[in-house]
């Protein structure tokens, strides 16, 4: 039996082929095996760590980002993968601080699409990295790759973040198999270490602080629309406000509406997206006229700058009107002027009378019949399962002032509801009351009132009423 030689196969150049001679020549070269690191596969990859060259300061968002370069044969079928799901780039980036930084609170790493992107590992599994513009060194391409995190600092000081660590898989030789396809043969696992960089974080200075800053970082933009123009005292205004730009919009509160006699505020809706946040304000008219509209001021600290900065929304005026416009007087002109002394003392002779009645008499039969009537009137309202209990509350203490619905709510409701002969601490707990289903309807907050208890205060609240009617 005789053995025969095997002819000798040419094989085909390709990228594939072309990195494991540039790998092996390099691991020849500095002491014929190929290393867990080193010149070898630098000439394959790199890795480096780019973060903020100024200080930081608490509360800011920092960006980490690590950007990597792999020799374009990384990518191409065929390269050996480092777990059993393939990868875009099979490379595994290593850093502690990706996942916990040493300074601060990772966010979420932000979701890129397949388009434009490609799929790596890390410690923790699969990510995506965002695809840079390629490289050519002489005959080599480099495929670039960045991979950012965000970082929210919560603590002052110096910290130093270590190297980050690129790992792959290479092979000693490439072989044809049967099917005249590449096949690595003795795999290794290497890697490429970029350099440790360090991180300064600053506390925020006190000094120049605004009284309203409320812990809002980056650089931000405000902008304000509102509705409508004309309205009546007690109808409700909508003033929205857009705040937008870089840093952690979830940080700081809603900006606080200025102090203001013609305003009250309902409630705010809040809605977010990854660039922006938007409040909308709710407030009543109190008083008539050309009222200034509310102003809100946003402070926030600019860490460019390193300064305190405040915006402001424009100045606007809302025409506001009474409550109900005034009948006009039929007939025509007015009566002469010699007839006027008979109408001012019929006038006074008139609101003398009501208010004799009123406070003596018909003050306490409206407390009594006519407030079982409205007793009646609430818990009908209220049995309902789907009953709303703010409309059915705001009803029964307009019945009680005597006044429309849409002007009971105020900043002096408490004190309207005393001077009309109710405690104090029961005046307090019914404008209380109301204020807290007011901001269950603007994503406050549920309302602690139940049904039962609601009916509880309103007949104590009519019950002090009717006293003091009476006395």
């Amino acid at each position: 039996m005789s053995a025969t030689a095997e002819p000798r196969r040419t094989l085909r150049p390709s990228p594939w082929r072309t990195a494991c001679v540039v790998w092996l020549a390099a691991a020849s070269a500095f002491g014929g095996e190929p290393q867990t690191s080193g010149v070898g596969a630098r000439a394959l990859a790199e890795v480096e760590l780019v973060a903020p060259a100024r200080a930081s300061y608490v509360g800011e968002v920092v960006l980490l980002r690590v950007e990597f370069a792999v020799d374009e044969a990384l990518t191409q079928p065929g390269w050996p993968q480092l777990f059993a799901q393939p990868l875009d780039v099979p490379v595994q980036l290593d850093a502690a601080w990706l996942d916990a930084p040493p300074f601060g609170r990772a966010l979420a790493a932000p979701v890129l699409e397949p388009t434009g992107s490609a799929s790596f590992a890390t410690a923790h599994g699969p990510a995506r990295a965002q695809r840079l513009a390629e490289e050519a060194r002489g005959a080599q391409r480099l495929e670039r790759f960045a991979y950012t995190r965000l970082v929210v600092a919560e603590r002052a000081g110096r910290f130093e973040l270590e190297a980050p660590r690129l790992r792959f898989a290479t092979a000693a030789r490439v072989e044809r198999d049967v099917f005249d396809s590449d096949v690595a043969v003795d795999t290794r696992f290497v890697s490429v270490v970029g350099s440790p960089r360090e991180l300064e974080i600053r506390a925020l200075p006190e000094e120049g602080r605004p009284a309203r800053f409320d812990g809002a970082i980056g650089r931000f933009e405000l902008h304000s629309e509102f509705a409508p123009r004309d309205l009546r005292v007690g109808e409700p205004l909508a003033l929205t406000l857009v705040v937008s730009g870089t840093g952690d919009l979830a940080s700081f509160a809603a900006p606080r509406i200025a102090d203001s006699n013609e305003w009250h505020l309902l409630g705010v809706l809040d809605r977010s997206t990854e660039t922006s946040r938007t409040f909308r304000y709710e407030l009543r008219a109190l008083s008539a006229g050309e009222t200034p509209g509310p102003r809100v001021e946003f402070a926030y600290f600019d860490p460019d700058a390193a300064s305190y900065r405040t915006l402001a929304s424009p100045m606007f005026t809302v025409r506001v009107a009474e409550t109900a416009p005034k009948e006009p007087i039929a007939g025509g002109e007015p009566e002469p002027a010699r007839l006027l002394p008979w109408l001012v003392a019929l006038v006074v002779g008139l609101v003398a009378l009501a208010l004799g009645i009123a406070r003596r008499v018909g003050a306490g039969a409206r407390r009594g019949a006519g407030g079982v009537r409205e007793h009646a009137e609430l818990e009908r309202a209220l049995a309902s399962p789907e009953a709303d209990l703010e409309t059915a509350w705001t009803a029964f203490l307009a019945s009680q002032l005597g006044i429309a619905p849409n002007a009971v709510s105020s900043h002096d409701l408490a004190a309207r509801l005393t001077r009309a002969g109710a405690p104090p601490d029961v005046a307090e707990r019914a404008a209380r009351t109301l204020g807290d289903l007011v901001g269950a309807r603007f994503g406050g907050a549920a309302a602690r009132t139940t049904r039962q208890e609601l009916v509880a205060l309103a007949r104590e609240l009519e019950s002090a009423l009717a006293r003091a009617a009476r006395d």
